[in-house]
């Protein structure tokens, strides 16, 4: 790519629009902040694996119950908060009921 088709604008500290060929294109941007906040966490991540492994083969099964039970309980949030902002957005006639025929219609054209 060469400097003639490529303009660059930066628009954020996170993201950058590049603009070629008359596209346009949106990649992060990393700080040496946001690098070491990821490799700090990959860390804990890494440290939380090895402890597990340190861990009874029961005692790993009881993790595995407790975790897949927090998982089921913050997924079961997250629907019930997508359920209440799509009703709040249904009230307030942000969006409008239709079909699933023309909703897919929608979609796929």
């Amino acid at each position: 790519m060469s400097n003639r088709n490529q303009t660059a604008t930066r628009i954020s500290k996170r993201s950058f629009l590049i603009k070629v060929n008359c596209c346009q294109y949106q990649e992060p941007i990393y700080s040496p902040k946001d690098v070491n906040a990821n490799v700090r966490s990959f860390m804990r991540f890494a440290e939380v694996i090895d402890a597990a492994d340190q861990l009874s083969f029961e005692e790993r099964e009881t993790l595995i119950d407790i975790l897949q039970h927090r998982l089921n309980e913050a997924r079961r949030a997250e629907v019930l908060s997508d359920i209440k902002e799509g009703t709040d957005e249904f009230e307030s006639g942000r969006c409008r009921e239709t079909s699933v025929e023309t909703l897919a219609r929608e979609i796929f054209e």
